[in-house]
């Protein structure tokens, strides 16, 4: 069937293609089917995460000794980074049986971030900080403390732990009997023969995130290891594009940071419950460390550790803070680790700078105009005195770069001081291009404050579909300009199985919403344009007269804009997602389908550029290259 007939086919099931957010009740207390990961365990009984949900089974992996890296049976396919091979010791744990499903992230998160959709296929486009997100919320649904396995753990539950028949890779010496390699995306999880301990696709599939920071190999004897604090973490197992080498049990993958995400990587969980995450840090004015290891750790309950604080010349040492509650007055102090936690070293003694930026009056921190000395946890007002320039208004104050005031309309500002900080007032300069506002944020495009159809920056607007130049009562398929029953898409069009040809990539100027609503310079952004606000620009998650969205501050640091979260238009006369997500047209078609258009998307605190179904409705942000300086 050619995918025109198949868009067809939905259209008259009414078969809604947009995954909706799933609403659902927290998990009970029950959730272990009575099973204690601490308690010593008899034939690995598993449980599932939600009972009501398939291929969230977790497996019990029964602890012990092995050899991790380069063995025998992997010597003639490993790389460097494999060897030494070396023996670690492990305390028992769970591991999911399959990778983590888009129909779990979607129950836990709200959305699904994967390229390729499908309930039970594994969840991809997750960076490793993704992962703990989801995982933080998953742990407050159920009350348990799942994490990511570590490298030392997938590797060991890969192999069969204890049941080991020390195959290449997970399950078989044959690729092809465990395995999706070398093909063009992901299968839905299990669909292999699973290894010795009943777990699936740990060789292919996707690759795996693991907790551990990158670091090389020692050939010493370790006990359940954490890796290190690097910002590179390790990815195991291989995925559908990956060669059958790259599938083995010991292969690693070491060039994946923490925020990349991508469409062959994915994840599984562990959970285990003698450890937890303890970090230490420091305020402005010396540092800190935990037995000399100065970021996070994962630390097994009831171990003694040691912290060091130490204050620079100017500053004087105050306390150790754990999770904002004193624990000690000892710049040195020894503690046994009973709970996740922050440990902060806090030092006294701040040097505050103020200024201004171009355009503004006179701002004043205190009574000193410029530089003043403040003792820890000092209240200082943060004033504007005068008027500013002409064409300039007060937007907002920076502390430390970042926009900090919980108005970006009142001044003065009171903030109890803590550490060394700069503040800097920003006026914000607007002009105007055929009627309406427009601010210059440094980047190859001045941007409006408005959605179009918006007279505040708050709100949304209205929307649009992808080449329609007015709004509807109802958005889908049927309804949609560009597209007949006959013949598939009429317009804009780069494959025939979708419609008819025409190799428009771009909008043309009369299908352009903005050139049409708002006349003179202005147009819709490119992808490109999109994708440099979202990377050049500072965005701080914001709530302007009870609206969501995100401040973003230019990357000249002069200028802002509010964008407000909006999300989509489907159907009858029904916004989805509009409190969890904001939705904006590019002007440029997705070239390999025709179905698709450029669009920028937001949540949480994630922020991509992507495809989506053009016929759904959206608002659009403009910009204009050139300004008439006639007006």
């Amino acid at each position: 069937m050619q995918k025109r007939d198949l868009l067809k086919q939905v259209l008259k099931l009414g078969v809604m293609p947009i995954v909706l957010l799933m609403f659902f009740s927290c998990a009970d207390d029950n959730t272990f089917n009575n099973q204690d990961p601490e308690a010593p365990q008899i034939g690995g009984t598993p449980f599932d995460i939600f009972a009501d949900m398939d291929y969230t089974q977790m497996i019990y992996i029964k602890g012990g000794t092995f050899e991790m890296g380069a063995t025998e049976e992997q010597i003639s396919d490993a790389q460097e980074n494999e060897s030494p091979a070396h023996k670690v010791t492990l305390d028992g744990y769970y591991i999911s049986k399959y990778e983590v499903t888009q129909k779990l992230w979607e129950r836990v998160m709200g959305n699904n971030p994967s390229s390729v959709q499908g309930e039970n296929l594994p969840v991809v486009n997750v960076s490793w900080n993704d992962c703990q997100e989801f995982i933080k919320k998953l742990n407050e649904l159920t009350g348990k403390s799942f994490s990511l396995p570590t490298e030392a753990e997938w590797e060991y539950a890969a192999r069969g732990g204890d049941k080991s028949l020390k195959y290449k890779y997970a399950g078989s010496n044959t690729i092809d009997d465990v395995a999706f390699y070398n093909t063009s995306n992901s299968n839905n999880v299990g669909g292999k023969q699973a290894n010795e301990l009943g777990l699936y696709d740990m060789s292919g599939n996707v690759a795996e995130w693991c907790y551990d920071g990158y670091a090389a190999y020692s050939e010493e004897e370790t006990s359940n290891p954490t890796g290190s604090t690097s910002n590179y973490r390790t990815v195991r197992g291989g995925s559908w594009s990956s060669q059958a080498t790259e599938c083995r049990v010991s292969y690693r993958s070491d060039s994946n940071k923490a925020s990349d995400a991508t469409d062959n990587i994915g994840f599984r969980l562990a959970l285990r419950k003698p450890y937890y995450t303890v970090s230490v840090e420091a305020s402005e004015g010396g540092s800190a460390k935990i037995e000399g290891v100065t970021n996070e750790l994962y630390i097994r309950k009831g171990t003694k550790v040691t912290l060091t604080a130490t204050p620079n010349t100017r500053y004087d040492f105050i306390n150790w803070t754990l999770n904002d509650k004193e624990v000690s007055t000892e710049m040195e102090f020894t503690t046994e680790i009973v709970t996740d936690g922050v440990y902060k070293a806090n030092f006294g003694t701040c040097f505050i700078t103020v200024s201004k930026s171009e355009g503004a009056s006179k701002v004043s921190v205190g009574t000193s105009p410029n530089v003043q000395n403040a003792s820890k946890g000092t209240e200082v007002n943060l004033a504007q005195r005068g008027n500013p320039d002409t064409g300039y208004k007060f937007g907002f104050w920076l502390m430390n770069g970042s926009i900090f005031t919980q108005s970006l309309e009142k001044a003065p500002k009171s903030i109890k001081i803590n550490n060394d900080t700069e503040f800097s007032a920003i006026f914000t300069k607007t002009e105007k291009e055929n009627g309406f506002e427009v601010v210059d944020l440094g980047l190859s495009v001045k941007w409006a404050t408005c959605n179009i159809g918006a007279s505040k920056q708050e709100e949304a607007g209205s929307f649009f579909a992808w080449g329609e130049t007015e709004t509807k009562d109802k958005y889908d398929l049927a309804s949609y300009k560009w597209w007949s029953e006959e013949n598939g898409m009429t317009k804009y069009c780069t494959d025939n199985q979708f419609g008819v040809v025409d190799g428009k990539t771009s909008l043309d100027d009369d299908d352009d919403v903005a050139i049409q609503k708002c006349g003179g310079n202005w147009r819709m952004p490119t992808y490109e344009e999109w994708e440099e606000l979202k990377n050049e620009c500072e965005w701080t998650q914001w709530e302007m007269n009870g609206v969501k969205g995100y401040i973003v501050l230019g990357k000249n640091k002069l200028n802002y804009i509010f964008i407000p979260l909006t999300g989509f238009a489907y159907g009858e006369n029904k916004i989805y997602s509009s409190t969890t997500d904001g939705y904006y047209w590019t002007k440029s078609l997705k070239p390999t389908n025709s179905l698709d258009a450029g669009y920028f998307h937001f949540y949480s605190n994630v922020r991509l550029m992507g495809y989506h179904e053009r016929y759904t409705g959206q608002p659009v942000r403009a910009v204009v290259a050139t300004i008439n300086t006639e007006e």
